[in-house]
């Protein structure tokens, strides 16, 4: 089962879910209709880089790409990066990517392999999301 762990940066209008291990497509879904239930930011950075998403069917992400239309409207002229530094997940984002043009959503997904690059794109500091994953790490006992 993952972890995901999910910070909402209100000063810059960005929510930022970080993932880690063996991903399910319930995962998704649970962390999905938290985040439009718990008021929206217009832009998300999905940090996969520490996940592993091989367990999830591509026709099963598609359908939740579907699903997130249903809300999708209150995120119009959004953007959705994902951090996808494995091969095989970074195909799996360019697929969603296509996935969401042709069924023309109200905000643009994007993958990318660094945090760096997903940052640019979303015109955020990428200093500021490592400080927050720093943040939020568990402190070694001296």
């Amino acid at each position: 089962m993952a972890r995901i762990d999910s910070y909402r940066l209100k000063p810059i209008d960005l929510t930022v879910h970080r993932v880690r291990g063996e991903l399910q497509d319930d995962d998704l879904r649970r962390t999905g209709r938290r985040f439009y239930a718990q008021g929206v930011t217009l832009n998300v950075l999905w940090d996969f880089s520490g996940a592993d998403l091989t367990k999830i069917p591509s026709e099963e992400l598609i359908r939740i790409v579907d699903e997130v239309k249903t809300y999708a409207h209150s995120r119009e002229g959004g953007r959705t990066a994902l951090v996808l530094t494995a091969d095989v997940n970074y195909g799996l984002g360019r697929m969603v990517e296509m996935a969401s043009e042709s069924m023309d959503m109200p905000f643009v997904f994007r993958s990318f392999r660094s945090l760096d690059q997903a940052a640019a794109w979303l015109r955020i500091d990428p200093a500021a999301i490592r400080a927050l994953f720093r943040e939020q790490s568990p402190q070694p006992k001296v």
